[in-house]
């Protein structure tokens, strides 16, 4: 599952 308009993937993203 990709994930690019998720907030779920945004906060781990901002998170890296």
């Amino acid at each position: 599952e990709p994930c690019e308009m998720k907030v779920s993937c945004t906060v781990l993203n901002e998170r890296k």
